[in-house]
């Protein structure tokens, strides 16, 4: 858990600025990001860690169920789109492969929505081709709360993806107090 540490004089100085300069306080910007639990963390990190596993497996049926019933995956703008369809992709597959994700930045945006970008390693087998392939690939994913739990709206990945807004140094992730603690 990452703790700020902020000095008395920074308190004092803030605090006086907002009483003696008229509107200050009203006008401080106020971060898009909503607190996001370690619940909900724990939760997205293991939907994140089963694509992978489910791909490389060609667990078809188990991969398409991570998504929503409209779901959409799209890489290099291409998409497939619903569980029927991405369950047919995952199950086609003809060689092995390996995915190694990094870590997720995660931006909840709203209560049941949230934004995420992670890196990803691929390998694929060389006994499907005359050569092994490897590569890259960038992740921006739209995910939201279902009544079956968390599932990837959309999915987009392309080896080059700019970083949007919401995912800046200028917009941190709050993470909730911990209860009882």
């Amino acid at each position: 858990m990452v703790r700020r540490k902020i000095g008395i004089c920074g308190v004092v100085t803030a605090t006086a600025m907002a009483l003696l300069v008229p509107g200050m306080a009203a006008a401080a910007p106020r971060p898009t990001a909503q607190c996001l639990s370690l619940q909900e963390r724990a939760e997205l990190a293991d939907l994140m860690a089963r694509y992978a596993i489910y791909a490389d497996a060609g667990e078809g049926d188990a991969f398409a169920a991570m998504f929503t019933e409209d779901g959409e995956l799209v890489i290099r703008d291409q998409a497939v789109r619903g569980r029927s369809n991405l369950a047919a992709m995952i199950n086609r597959k003809t060689s092995r492969t390996l995915h190694l994700p990094s870590a997720p930045v995660l931006v909840k945006v709203a209560p049941d929505r949230v934004r995420a970008r992670s890196q990803l390693l691929f390998m694929r087998d060389a006994t499907a081709s005359a050569s092994g392939e490897s590569g890259f690939a960038v992740y921006e994913d739209t995910i939201v709360k279902t009544p079956q739990g968390w599932r990837f709206q959309q999915r987009r990945a392309a080896e080059k993806q700019p970083v949007t807004a919401e995912m800046l140094p200028a917009n941190p992730m709050p993470v909730c107090a911990v209860e009882g603690g």
